[in-house]
């Protein structure tokens, strides 16, 4: 049997707990939200969608992804929910949540780069060490992260050497993080680039957080992917074409195919067609698949 706590309460993140649950009949699935009142309505909107018989394998957990109380909580509540039907372990995690125009430059950076740092070790001691199946965890990226990395400007040498091969971040996640944390301190970045690059650069760095988690995690399936251009609340009048719906089936290819088991490296970043990208240069859906190098 199946678990996956998923984080949010509308557009992706909604329409990825509705094909989990409909596809698949092992599933039992978290969905975590910070608006108790929305997260408790995308339950009930999808109880009648998917049909009451989804209602004990469909739970909402409080959480905001922003706050280490908050993930912490959400952590325990989860356990509390596994003891009492018991659930041995948690099979995946899938970093949905994340904001776009909403609030200020470090708070883009602090929900879309460390909101999934802080969900992963939370959540990680609940995890699976199964060998089959191996737990996976999805954190979900964007086609602006490479998009970033290939506009760098001379200025940006280091990090579009770094976010092209994340591997050679000396320390990895821990000089990620500190650099990170800085570039979200340099307001006259944030003016120079603009809002929609700063977004791209978050989920770019979210790229390489993955990569190390990966190979610090190697019992565990784990990788980024772009949902492609989703009409969401975040991307109202922004030319969004693809559905929520559409978004939600390279996430989930990532959580469930077994083609992920035999892939010959983990911490890839892939595309909305669900086909492995680079994370240095856009690759368009339905272009031939990145084959490049895995690391060192």
């Amino acid at each position: 049997m199946v678990r996956i706590p998923s984080c949010s309460f509308s557009g992706i993140g909604k329409a990825i707990c509705s094909k989990l649950l409909t596809d698949y009949d092992d599933t039992v699935v978290f969905l975590g939200s910070r608006d108790a009142s929305r997260g408790q309505q995308a339950v009930q909107d999808l109880v009648a969608t998917c049909g009451e018989k989804v209602t004990n394998r469909l739970h909402y957990i409080p959480l905001d992804t922003s706050s280490n109380d908050s993930v912490t909580a959400a952590a325990q509540h989860v356990q509390e929910i596994l003891q009492k039907q018991k659930i041995p372990a948690l099979y995946g995690i899938c970093n949905n949540a994340g904001v776009l125009g909403a609030g200020t430059v470090p708070e883009l950076i602090n929900v879309n780069f460390f909101g999934p740092q802080r969900v992963n070790n939370a959540f990680a001691p609940l995890m699976t060490q199964e060998k089959e199946p191996q737990g996976r965890i999805v954190n979900i990226a964007s086609g602006g992260a490479p998009n970033f990395v290939q506009n760098c400007q001379p200025d940006d040498a280091t990090w579009r050497d770094y976010l092209t091969a994340p591997w050679t971040i000396p320390d990895g996640i821990p000089k990620l993080n500190k650099m990170v944390q800085q570039m979200a301190q340099q307001t006259d970045k944030h003016e120079s680039y603009g809002r929609l690059r700063m977004y791209g650069f978050s989920k770019a760095a979210l790229n390489a957080y993955t990569w190390w988690l990966a190979h610090e995690h190697p019992q565990w399936l784990i990788n980024s992917v772009s949902p492609g251009w989703i009409q969401t609340d975040m991307t109202v009048g922004q030319g969004a074409s693809k559905s929520p719906e559409e978004g939600a089936v390279p996430p989930v290819y990532l959580l469930m195919s077994p083609d992920i088991a035999t892939q010959p490296a983990q911490g890839r970043y892939y595309g909305s067609d669900c086909q492995r990208s680079p994370m240095h240069t856009y690759r368009d859906p339905g272009e031939a698949p990145y084959d490049g190098p895995d690391g060192p």
